[in-house]
Formats: structure tokens, sequence, C-alpha cells
């Protein structure tokens, strides 16, 4: 099947803009418990978030990875940092 959401057990959040920017493989990848530290929210919280598309994130199996720098992006776009 071709699915643009899905490719070889990766999954990238919706709003992750992908066709327009270039991914910094050489970022870190946080865990949930590390995103939801910095941000000062509950695990399921980040989870919830990732699964809605609010948080860009990619799941590796049954696990959420976050780029650090995805995340920090997405703050300076919000006007939080």
């Amino acid at each position: 099947m071709n699915n643009p959401d899905h490719t070889e057990g990766i999954f990238f959040s919706k709003d992750l803009p992908l066709e327009n920017s270039v991914i910094d493989l050489a970022s870190p990848l946080w865990t949930v418990e590390e995103v939801a530290n910095y941000l000062k929210l509950q695990p399921e919280t980040v989870r919830s978030m990732a699964r809605r598309g609010e948080l860009p994130a990619i799941k590796l199996g049954k696990v959420w990875r976050f780029r650090k720098t995805a995340i920090h992006e997405m703050l300076v776009s919000m006007g939080e940092t």
C-alpha cells in the first residue's frame, strides 16, 4: 500500500513539513520522558499530542521519538522561547 504517513514502520507527525524542510539527522532523538521534562508536561500528554500531530514526532515501532531541533523550532515558531 502507498500510505504517505507510513514508511517501513516509521510514522511522521502530520504537522511535520517534510517536503519543505531539511531533516537534521545529527539532531539527537528525545524520548517521551525527555520531551515531557523539557516542556513540563506529563508523558501521556506528550504521547497524546504526538498522536494528534501537535508535536513533531517520529514513531519507531511502538515508541515515539522527537528531534531536539524540531521541538525547539516548534517553540520558536510559537514565540514561546
